[in-house]
């Protein structure tokens, strides 16, 4: 009878033991490269989302009379985008938001703003100046199915284009 060891021990080999700790860090490795990709994913979704915001507003601002919806895609995690100046009063069912955005950000001539702030690319884009744009007050938008809906419109008489609910 062999007395080497303890019954159930199990001897592993340096090159084992090695080859499980490769493995370990490969695809150790792999999941923080998959959600490095996925994070810049996400910036580019709300640049994106800026970028086709300001084209809409800039089309209805050179043309004549509109009254259209703008609905655009926005970045995972964002629950809500709000429109108008953190100078502005807010709506009743906005405050929360409108608060924490205040006091949050403590910044000014900004009218676009991704809630909540850290899910905008670590808050790196969660707010931006949409030019040619007004509102009647600070308002937010509940983000649906992953995308968020405006409405656009422009008298031929008015000076700026209006974003509303």
């Amino acid at each position: 009878m062999d007395k080497r060891g303890k019954k159930g021990q199990i001897e592993m080999s340096f090159g084992m033991i090695f080859s499980i700790i490769l493995i370990i860090a490969i695809i150790a490795v792999a999941f923080y490269v998959i959600n490095f990709f996925l994070g810049i994913s996400n910036c580019g979704e709300a640049g994106n989302f800026y970028s086709n915001l300001q084209e809409k507003v800039d089309k209805a601002y050179s043309g004549g009379i509109t009254q259209d919806t703008f609905e655009s895609g926005v970045p995972n995690g964002i629950e809500y985008v709000c429109f108008g100046g953190l100078d502005q009063a807010s709506n009743a069912q906005d405050r929360e938001i409108f608060q924490s955005l205040k006091e949050d950000l403590m910044i000014e001539n900004q009218n676009v703003f991704l809630y909540p702030t850290n899910k905008a690319c670590d808050g790196d884009l969660a707010y931006n100046k949409i030019d040619y744009i007004k509102t009647s007050e600070f308002f937010c938008k509940k983000v649906e199915s992953g995308k968020v809906e405006v409405r656009v419109t422009k008298a031929s008489t008015d000076a700026l284009v209006t974003l509303s609910k």
